[in-house]
């Protein structure tokens, strides 16, 4: 299906400000990532091409799954928009997509792991100097009380 011709004039006049977009995505990726590499709790997701990375997401790991929702909730209770990644399961383990015969056990047990331990922060262009800041202080809070 294609897209109306209103949509594409939108999108190819959006189209001229990617660069731009981009650009503040990645620069607040790496203020975050640089401040929060050595955070006791904290295990950043490596990413194999950070120059080839959008920067729309920051992710994170926890040791345990439990954690992982405390730290969430944590970081909501600061004030911080965080989620669990899909819902602390794979894709195929959503209700949405589950098929009624597969079976409940994990077809991935490493995915299953990473993505139960997964703490998703979600990046905007509109993030100011001072939100990225609050972001990190609210981490670096909860990752020393949870």
């Amino acid at each position: 299906r294609r897209v109306s011709e209103l949509t594409a004039a939108i999108l190819l006049s959006q189209l001229g400000r990617l660069d731009y977009i981009l650009s503040r995505l990645r620069k607040a990726k790496r203020y975050l990532i640089t401040r929060l590499v050595d955070v006791p709790g904290v295990q950043l997701t490596r990413i194999p091409d950070p120059e080839g990375d959008a920067g729309v997401s920051l992710t994170f790991f926890t040791d345990t799954p439990e954690r992982c929702t405390r730290v969430v909730d944590a970081l909501n209770a600061e004030g911080i928009r965080a989620l669990r990644q899909y819902s602390g399961r794979p894709l195929y383990m959503q209700p949405a997509v589950r098929s009624v015969a597969r079976q409940p056990e994990p077809l991935c047990p490493r995915s299953t792991d990473f993505i139960s331990r997964c703490v998703f922060l979600g990046l905007t262009t509109t993030f100011t100097r001072r939100d990225l800041h609050d972001i990190t202080t609210a981490i670096r809070k909860v990752m020393r009380h949870v």
